[in-house]
């Protein structure tokens, strides 16, 4: 994603009513392009995964794959990658929160989701 499509996109996005029924699909596909313009910048998934098998504790390359799954729609894969590093908390902790709540945005799937927030919530606690 370029960054202007992204700017272009929020843009449009705001300026839909709160309330719109449009507004939850908006808040959606700006949740998507968010993970795909993370995505572009998290580096090689090869790389990424092998610095992973080296060191499991390697939070950066966990939330890289992570995030490049959830850009792909693959947030089965992507969510339980991201909770280990929310648990261990420090700075990784909160980026990885953060994607997480990003993906919740882009998910479509109400019970997943209820699912996952759970699950948040005992990496949280």
């Amino acid at each position: 994603y370029e960054r202007g499509e992204f700017e272009a996109a929020r843009i449009a996005v705001d300026a839909i009513e709160p309330g719109d029924p449009l507004r939850e699909k908006a808040d959606r596909l700006l949740a998507r392009i968010e993970l795909g313009e993370s995505a572009a910048v998290a580096g090689d998934r090869r790389l990424l995964v092998g610095r992973l098998e080296r060191d499991a504790a390697d939070a950066d390359a966990a939330i890289g794959i992570a995030t490049i799954d959830a850009a792909a729609g693959d947030y089965g894969s992507a969510l339980p990658r991201l909770m280990p590093v929310i648990a261990r908390g420090g700075e990784p902790g909160n980026v990885a929160k953060s994607r997480v709540l990003t993906i919740f945005r882009a998910m479509d799937d109400e019970d997943a989701t209820r699912h996952w927030q759970q699950q948040l919530a005992n990496a949280l606690y």
